[in-house]
């Protein structure tokens, strides 16, 4: 009799582990691979599932970019963020459009000067994290 109980709580706790094991594998981090232009400095990259998704209504993948400009001229940059399995990507011109001028009512141009960063967010319709992440950035002269 002792070896029927002792043999459910065996497999029970071999199943509890098997899963564990399982899960794990699938929060693993994904690969990331960088193709960036000598001009620019990736300073930070986040890829976060984010609770509160701007363009979708459940929990999505957002990525955050923090891009600064190494060279000694202002630059306009083209960022493509792919993620090749799951057959998803974004991306933009960084930054998007030229500031406001308060007094004058005219947009400068959207241009990166040399020595300063800027901030992008990219939320996806990937509602997990994917296995592969390929981020390019070119500069547009």
């Amino acid at each position: 009799m002792k070896k029927l109980l002792i043999s459910p709580i065996v497999l029970a706790v071999m199943f509890g582990l098997l899963m564990g094991l399982s899960t794990s594998a699938a929060a693993a981090e994904p690969t990331i691979v960088y193709d960036v232009c000598s001009e620019a400095k990736i300073t930070k990259f986040e890829h976060s599932i984010v609770k509160k998704c701007k363009i979708a209504d459940q929990p999505c993948v957002t990525f955050v970019m923090t891009l600064m400009n190494v060279s000694d001229t202002p630059l306009r940059f083209d960022a493509r963020i792919v993620m090749p399995a799951e057959g998803k990507g974004v991306g933009g011109f960084i930054p998007r459009k030229g500031k406001k001028d308060k007094a004058t009512g005219k947009s400068s141009p959207p241009v990166i000067g040399p020595g300063a960063s800027v901030t992008v967010k990219y939320p996806t319709l990937q509602f997990e994290q994917p296995e592969r992440i390929e981020v390019s950035v070119t500069a547009l002269k």
